[in-house]
């Protein structure tokens, strides 16, 4: 999503607007007969198509109010609560809602669902109001219900004074003006109308420290280090890694050094004297993987093979087999994961590549130097 603003930007002259949807009780909005149709038209097997029935199916429901309770009422609609299936059926349920617009993308994650969309004329601003007008009657289709008050607004504005969005009309769904923000949690990120990670660095930091304190105490209260660099780990360290691969490249050199002051800190209060991999070097790991599987599966967001190009001077191209297209923009397209993380490929292979010529050549020099020595000892 953050890729197709950035996209979109690059265009010159543009403005992003980023509608983050909001449901009303997603999870008991969700119809069995319609979900079950869906799996239907989605060819999936007999088999799981039972199964499915079978789980929504012979469910009741009672309300308790003091010594008061109500009959047994089946239920038709909703998921169960707390169960894990819950957001994947919902996904289903919204799995064909779509926008049929170049400069527009409609990002679905369970009950989390985002329009982005570039607006900088009327025209555009015209397109993205009926984009969202036909999201709604959807909804109104599918019996799911779209809270505009709780849905929140995000402008992506770089033009001085940000005129472009300024001469533009506030958005409304359905006579409804929807809030803008500045700032806006979404899926964990705190995502900002400046695409960049301040905001959620400082985020997780403040979330951090209030762990750290209560290290310092489980310490205090004669945990052994195993337990203390077990809380590390689970409770601290996992709330400084999501969403890294979005973040990861856009870092400043303060940020950085933030994040790996915490980590510090947690290790002179556990001292075990084991070595962990810095927070960076986890951070790389995590994007290569992300980018490992979007090579894998051929994802459309990446640039194609890079073009070998052979001069006449020359034997052999310099570009290494398997390298991508560098993708070039400003530097705040390029510090986004996918260009980012593209160099970082080409650097790999092109350094894998060199290696192995080195080795190849020492390997040839050493044969050579072998061979002459050998030639010599016989003939003495």
């Amino acid at each position: 999503m953050i890729d197709f603003a950035h996209k979109l930007l690059e265009r010159g002259q543009c403005a992003v607007r980023i509608l983050l949807l909001d449901f009303s009780s997603a999870f008991d909005t969700i119809r069995h007969k319609r979900l079950i149709q869906r799996l239907v038209d989605l060819g999936c097997p007999r088999w799981l198509v039972v199964w499915m029935v079978s789980f929504l199916s012979g469910r009741v429901r009672i309300v308790i109010i003091g010594d008061a309770q109500s009959g047994k009422t089946y239920m038709t609609i909703g998921g169960p609560q707390g169960e894990v299936l819950s957001p994947d059926l919902f996904t289903m349920e919204t799995d064909d809602m779509t926008i049929n617009n170049v400069l527009q993308q409609l990002v679905k994650f369970a009950d989390d669902s985002t329009l982005v969309a570039a607006v900088s004329n009327k025209e555009e601003f015209d397109a993205y109001i009926t984009s969202i007008n036909n999201i709604a009657d959807q909804c109104d289709e599918k019996g799911l219900i779209l809270n505009a008050d709780k849905t929140k607004e995000i402008i992506v504005d770089f033009s001085k004074g940000r005129r472009i969005s300024s001469a533009l009309p506030r958005t409304t769904m359905r006579g409804v003006e929807i809030e803008r923000v500045a700032c806006e949690k979404l899926l964990g990120f705190q995502l900002c109308e400046d695409l960049k990670p301040h905001e959620h660095i400082n985020y997780r930091i403040k979330q951090a420290n209030q762990r750290l304190f209560l290290l310092y105490r489980l310490r205090k209260a004669g945990l052994p280090r195993t337990a203390l660099a077990m809380f590390y780990e689970q409770g601290i360290r996992s709330i400084l890694e999501p969403a890294s691969p979005v973040f990861h490249h856009a870092l400043t050199v303060d940020d950085q050094e933030r994040l790996g002051q915490v980590q510090r800190r947690a290790e002179r209060c556990i001292r075990d004297g084991k070595v962990r991999a810095s927070l960076q070097q986890r951070r790389e790991e995590a994007c290569a993987k992300l980018f490992d599987k979007m090579r894998e599966r051929n994802d459309p967001l990446l640039p194609p093979l890079r073009a070998k190009h052979i001069p006449l001077y020359r034997a052999a191209s310099n570009v290494a087999d398997g390298q991508l297209t560098m993708l070039k923009g400003t530097k705040r397209y390029t510090d986004s994961f996918v260009p980012a993380q593209t160099r970082a490929y080409n650097y790999k292979i092109n350094k894998d590549n060199i290696d192995a010529n080195k080795r190849k050549l020492y390997e040839t020099r050493t044969g050579t130097f072998s061979r002459a020595l050998k030639k010599a000892r016989v003939s003495l």
